[in-house]
């Protein structure tokens, strides 16, 4: 049927002239009355509402040629493709919003719509190369080696399947954000790597979002059991202090921008510190809204509710009855010397999002 549409397309899109006088009987015709023309151009009206899924219309086009014409052969044609539910070429629907990345889970790239690196710097793969360098000799350091990361643990102290997305998406209920002390991601990268540090996502200065670590695994970056097993960290980039630049060199020429923030009581101490450019902010929006379509259990609060200043370890109340926190949180409000996220950053602003 789609071949025959198609025929009738050309045969109604055929390029005629008009003629411009007495048609002369003595040659081939080389042009048609206008007469001619006209009903060549309704005819192919008519099939181009069928492609495109309107057979209502093709219908009364048709029709009208076969008031003036009885017996047509097209306008037949095209009246029974007009009448003939299953033989009509619908339109194309539109393509469902492709998600613009993924979010490892137990080894499983789960579509997000927010962009991601998942390939560029990965703490598994520092693990492996290290461990090939130890059973090669070509690394002769004799300390052990870091512990980026371990399987995660419930509670109770049983193990969560590394390889089940559900039970590792069952596991977690924190969100934890941390600010890198450097100018990019790279260098973090390389740091945390040589600290025995980790993390499960690094948002850079320009607002690039990589992640280091399948979220199945956990990371080293609370330094607390209890919330390393069931959170997910992620580490702004920013050197913070206000003696190193605010941007790499890569920086200039672009509209990046760090703001100063004004000077704040942070777990007991005024201080002030850079904050984070435009960019990084809209990323990491977009990963907590990801994140939280991923991660059912994780709540959507912040510690600026219930009239929290945002910037001091978290009252009890907050917490819970079991005295455990969940939902998106600064490393400050969990580790009283902490003070990352910072006074630079705009805790209202994620609540903003959240609701």
């Amino acid at each position: 049927m789609r071949g025959a549409l198609v025929i009738g397309l050309l045969a109604a899109s055929a390029v005629l002239a008009a003629c411009d006088g007495p048609v002369t009987p003595t040659s081939p015709p080389r042009c048609e009355p206008n007469e001619e023309l006209d009903l060549e151009r309704t005819l192919k009206e008519g099939f181009r509402a069928l492609a495109e899924g309107e057979p209502s219309r093709a219908d009364g086009i048709f029709e009208q040629v076969l008031a003036e014409e009885p017996g047509h052969p097209e306008a037949r044609y095209g009246a029974r493709l007009a009448t003939r539910g299953d033989a009509v070429i619908r339109p194309k629907k539109k393509a469902p919003d492709v998600a613009k990345g993924g979010v490892v889970i137990g080894g499983e790239l789960v579509p997000v719509d927010v962009a991601l690196n998942t390939e560029r710097w990965r703490f598994e793969e520092r693990k492996r190369l290290h461990e090939v360098a130890r059973e090669r000799h070509i690394d002769h350091d004799e300390r052990p080696l870091p512990k980026w990361f371990g399987v995660r643990h419930r509670a109770d102290g049983s193990e969560v399947d590394p390889t089940s997305r559900a039970a590792v998406v069952d596991a977690l209920d924190l969100v934890v954000l941390h600010d890198s002390h450097t100018e990019t991601a790279r260098e973090s990268f390389v740091v945390l790597g040589e600290t025995g540090g980790s993390t499960h996502f690094l948002i850079d200065w320009d607002g690039q979002i990589y992640q280091t670590l399948d979220l199945a695994l956990e990371a080293n970056h609370v330094n607390i059991t209890e919330i390393d097993r069931r959170s997910v960290s992620i580490d702004l980039v920013n050197p913070v202090d206000l003696e190193s630049p605010p941007l790499p060199p890569e920086a200039k020429g672009s509209d990046a921008r760090r703001p100063l923030s004004e000077f704040v009581v942070v777990q007991g101490e005024e201080i002030q510190r850079w904050g984070y450019t435009e960019a990084q902010m809209t990323s990491l929006e977009g990963l907590l809204t990801a994140l939280l379509g991923v991660l059912p259990r994780v709540p959507p609060r912040v510690p600026t509710e219930d009239g929290l200043s945002g910037q001091a370890v978290v009252p009890r109340h907050f917490l819970g009855p079991d005295a455990a926190p969940s939902g998106i949180v600064g490393h400050l409000h969990l580790f009283p010397r902490a003070a990352d996220p910072g006074p630079g950053f705009d805790w209202e602003r994620i609540l903003a999002v959240l609701r």
